[in-house]
């Protein structure tokens, strides 16, 4: 444990790129893999609750997940330069999980509000 403290004791710019590219990696996928399901949408037939439920939960939950992955990848670099410009261990760090936590907040109320419209839209389009 000590060994992992050591190493991420500070927020380097390389790991801070190394944490924005897998975020932006995890960004692509997770439109690869929410473009496969919306453009066909028949997986959500048959379902115990509404298709329309269903399709639109699922979009609302990649839709929360594209958020915090490009949160993640815009906050992570200035994160890493503020460790380096006030010169404190572990600042980095604080301030990227203070920045992520208080996104997360964002991008819950987003996808709270964005999910009846998604239903809406879904619902007049597939009945």
């Amino acid at each position: 444990m000590a060994r992992f403290i050591n190493e991420f004791r500070e927020l380097s710019p390389r790991t801070s790129f190394f944490v924005a590219g897998f975020s932006v990696a995890a960004l692509f996928a997770q439109v690869f893999v929410a473009c496969c399901m919306g453009f066909q949408p028949g997986w959500a037939n048959g379902l115990p609750v509404s298709k329309h439920s269903a399709f639109a939960a699922v979009m609302s939950g990649f839709f929360f997940m594209m958020l915090m992955s490009a949160g993640a990848a815009v906050f992570v670099i200035p994160c890493a330069y503020f460790e380096r410009a006030i010169e404190q261990e572990f600042a980095g760090w604080w301030a990227f999980a203070l920045l992520i936590l208080l996104f997360s907040l964002l991008a819950t109320f987003l996808t709270w509000n964005a999910f009846p419209v998604i239903r809406a839209s879904i619902a007049a389009d597939w009945p």
